[in-house]
């Protein structure tokens, strides 16, 4: 089903980008709880959304609008791919509150930002909740359905920057976890960091903080373990959320793949400083860390596509479930070797074939399976990659940022430092 709507903008409030809304899917669907799904988009734009209303016996006048902290889905809350990264239960909780529930792609079909950050920042997102409310008070009868815009993590700056920047679209915000001005890179690289020198204690370090545990999380530890475990305490990340420290391990190496490039471009000579300054840790690191560098040459077997990889049930990374609204991604890659050591993070750049000189992230490794993550660069690329294609495996990037956070001199408010 497809239709036009002409839009009526209250009076200084239309946003010239978005003023062709289309719908291409309007039906009841019984799961989770019983909504009326439509589905659309915006002409010449990428901007895409997805409502779900309530009968009308159950609706109140209100909605509920998610922000998700990266772009590129605009169906998270009902794809069953997404479970794990999208909050559960928002369209029960949205229809149990008498209210219909938004989400949308924030204008862009990729999780990356692109040229303009102001579309997935708030105007994406403030024409779709404006545009809301024309097919509620179709459904419903006139009227203006209060709204409520939420997200958390990078979503909370989002929910600001909409709350902000757009009057009279939304009524209430509510920004959760908040990060600060300076929490990218830093809060992933120091976990980075800790995950790496932690990794065969945190089993000991879980059982210290549960219940019946001796509430003593540094009981055995080295003093490097010591160290790392209160510096990532200090800067920010609750030691009791280690209890899935592999999961978190495999989840934010994917995210913090999206960032890597960003480093390299902030600080393109950060990396060759980092292993050849004297004054760097790169430079008179104990063996403890220089035996952990990877270098390996190797083959791609089969490339494992992200539907492939959901039937498979295999893990992937944000990155893969996020990449590309429309398209497959790889969510992994089956490769012909793989070397000793520890893979998380090390980059993967492909040495020849149609996507020779790109770069991909291991986020995690099974056997000869490495999930991969990526960044803004090197995303166009990925539908390349084939296999056949010879790559190189190196982490000295990653082990060189994970200590990124110590060569940082922000504000002095930010008394971790």
């Amino acid at each position: 089903m497809n239709k036009k709507y002409k839009m009526v903008w209250p009076a200084g409030s239309t946003d010239p980008l978005y003023t062709q809304p289309y719908v291409d899917i309007d039906e009841w669907r019984d799961q989770p709880v019983r909504h009326r799904y439509v589905h659309g988009g915006f002409e010449g734009t990428d901007c895409l959304f997805s409502f779900y209303f309530p009968p009308a016996e159950k609706y109140e006048g209100r909605f509920f609008h998610c922000l998700m902290a990266v772009s590129g889905m605009e169906n998270a809350a009902s794809a069953p791919a997404m479970a794990g990264f999208m909050l559960a239960g928002v369209i029960e909780f949205a229809i149990g509150s008498g209210g219909y529930f938004v989400e949308s792609n924030q204008g862009r079909k990729v999780m990356f930002p692109g040229g303009d950050p102001t579309i997935p920042g708030y105007r994406a997102s403030a024409a779709v909740a404006r545009f809301s409310r024309v097919v509620a008070a179709e459904m419903y009868g006139p009227h203006r359905p209060y709204g409520y815009v939420y997200g958390g993590s990078g979503g909370s700056y989002k929910t600001i920057a909409c709350f902000e920047n757009c009057l009279n679209v939304w009524d209430g915000a509510v920004p959760f976890v908040l990060p600060s001005p300076i929490s990218m890179p830093n809060a992933f690289t120091v976990q980075a960091h800790a995950i790496r020198i932690l990794e065969d204690k945190f089993p000991t370090i879980v059982d210290a903080l549960e219940p019946g545990g001796s509430g003593d999380m540094y009981a055995g530890l080295t003093i490097e373990e010591r160290e790392a475990l209160a510096e990532v305490t200090r800067m920010g990340c609750p030691p009791k959320a280690w209890w899935k420290w592999e999961a978190i391990a495999m989840g934010y190496t994917g995210v913090f793949s999206m960032f890597i490039d960003n480093i390299m471009a902030w600080d393109p000579e950060y990396v060759k400083d980092f292993w050849t300054v004297p004054g760097y840790f790169g430079t008179n690191a104990p063996e403890s860390f220089t035996c952990l560098r990877v270098q390996h040459k190797t083959t791609i077997n089969h490339v494992v596509m992200s539907k492939e990889a959901q039937e498979m049930g295999l893990g992937m990374s944000m990155a893969a479930r996020l990449a590309d609204s429309e398209a497959e991604v790889p969510a992994a890659l089956q490769i012909a070797s793989i070397p000793e050591g520890n893979l998380q993070g090390c980059a993967m750049k492909l040495t020849s074939g149609a996507a020779a000189g790109h770069v991909l992230y291991i986020a995690g490794a099974m056997e000869n399976l490495v999930f991969v993550g990526f960044g803004e660069e090197h995303f166009k690329a990925l539908e390349k990659i084939k296999a056949g294609d010879a790559v190189e495996l190196d982490n000295a990037v990653y082990l060189a940022v994970q200590t990124y956070h110590r060569h940082q001199v922000p504000p002095p408010d930010f008394y971790v430092w």
